[in-house]
């Protein structure tokens, strides 16, 4: 999946917290040239790539629980974007305990 230029490209659909992480990168990109320039620094720096999920995992958390009230499953969902922040998609730029930490005090 990618956001580029406005749109989510993805080849299935999305649930809605993970739609809701997506917008959020498409704000942080702005137009085509913000696009650009968006991808240029997310891939050159990992500050700016945390800086960024961590921004969007925190809309996508905050979204899920608007949803869901259960807190066993707020937090069974907490743990496993948190894994997803701290794990192999991000090159374990972040651990696990410091992630959960960050993405649940937004």
């Amino acid at each position: 999946m990618i956001t580029w230029n406005g749109k989510i490209y993805t080849p299935s659909p999305l649930p809605w917290h993970l739609v809701e992480h997506e917008a959020v990168h498409l704000k942080q990109q702005g137009g085509i040239f913000g696009s650009f320039c968006f991808f240029v620094k997310y891939v050159l720096s990992s500050k700016f790539r945390l800086d960024s999920e961590v921004k969007a995992y925190r809309v996508q958390y905050k979204s899920f629980c608007q949803v869901v009230k259960d807190r066993n499953r707020q937090g069974i969902f907490l743990n496993k974007i948190s894994e997803d922040l701290s794990g192999k998609m991000y090159n374990n730029i972040i651990g696990f305990g410091e992630a959960r930490e960050l993405i649940h005090s937004g």
